[in-house]
């Protein structure tokens, strides 16, 4: 929708990609200040027995999301930040 002029969005990481899902290009426009990281978790009711799915899905996060890396997106770790 924000790239086809339909609306707006914030974000506190930056995308890898400046295209949306359709192809069109989206315009990023640096937010003013400091701002926290993103932050990722993984809730689930602790009464309720982990399928093996569940497990094998929470080792996969944990394995390939970290300060270093998140898919999809510049992380806070390795994005170089330009003075203003």
């Amino acid at each position: 929708m924000v790239a086809n002029a339909h609306g707006y969005t914030l974000f506190n990481v930056r995308p890898r990609s400046d295209l949306a899902l359709d192809g069109k290009r989206l315009k990023r426009v640096r937010l003013a200040g400091t701002h926290r990281p993103m932050r990722i978790g993984l809730a689930r009711l602790r009464q309720l027995n982990r399928s093996r799915l569940v497990e094998a899905f929470e080792t996969h996060c944990r394995a390939f999301i970290s300060d270093a890396y998140i898919p999809g997106m510049v992380a806070p770790a390795t994005e170089r930040r330009v003075p203003r």
